[in-house]
């Protein structure tokens, strides 16, 4: 499971189930929310990437660029299917 302000890079199997906008395997993000929906096992990521993908600017509580954002739903144990964290440092300071 990620928290906020955890780097990650999209997987190949991401292709088919996290291709909301113009996000592609390879796309570097940052966590900027995550939290427990209301279902057991479900959760909510708002992910803001570092480039422009055709989303929006996040959610009221958690805001990024505009169009870099994304709100991805899933079961805990899709997370390492979907997502790979990284080690990269952010280019600015902007959450």
């Amino acid at each position: 499971m990620f928290k906020v302000g955890d780097r990650i890079v999209l997987t190949e199997e991401s292709r088919q189930h996290c291709n909301i906008f113009d996000e592609h395997p390879g796309d570097i993000a940052t966590v900027i929310r995550v939290s427990q929906v209301t279902n057991e096992h479900g959760y909510e990521c708002v992910l803001e990437f570092d480039r422009h993908i055709g989303g929006h600017d996040g959610l009221i509580d958690a805001r990024g660029k505009n169009g870099h954002c994304v709100i991805y739903y899933f079961y805990s144990t899709q997370w390492d299917k979907y997502f790979r964290k990284i080690q990269t440092k952010r280019k600015n300071n902007y959450y």
